[in-house]
């Protein structure tokens, strides 16, 4: 299913107890992470995992809207599992203290599974 909103453009598929979203695009100041919660809610689920490859780069506003989104989540007693980030956005998330905020997983299967191999290369 496509969900699509002003400046946020989002693949959504539901598994056994998850909800996958791949983002396709996301424009700064769009309502990202309302639009994520409302699928949830929507869905009745709140374990998602949110495939980030489409994205450029990981800026503030992304930044804000991850941690918007997981406070949100944590307090429906969810989980969100990112992936798909790359080494510069893990770097970027660990530097501003997020890196354990949501855990960043380099497939979906493995964010679903929740094994990861070392986040950054040492």
């Amino acid at each position: 299913m496509l969900a699509m909103t002003a400046g946020c453009e989002l693949e959504v598929e539901r598994g056994p107890d998850w909800l996958l979203v791949s983002v396709r695009s996301f424009e700064p100041g769009s309502a990202f992470a309302d639009q994520l919660l409302e699928l949830a809610e929507n869905h009745f689920i709140y374990r998602i995992v949110l495939e980030l490859h489409h994205l450029d780069i990981l800026d503030d506003d992304t930044i804000e809207a991850l941690v918007h989104l997981n406070r949100h989540i944590h307090e429906h007693e969810g989980v969100l599992r990112i992936c798909g980030l790359s080494v510069r956005d893990r770097r970027a998330l660990e530097q501003q203290g997020l890196a354990d905020l949501c855990l960043a997983y380099d497939t979906r299967d493995e964010a679903i599974e929740g094994c990861c191999r070392s986040r950054l290369p040492r």
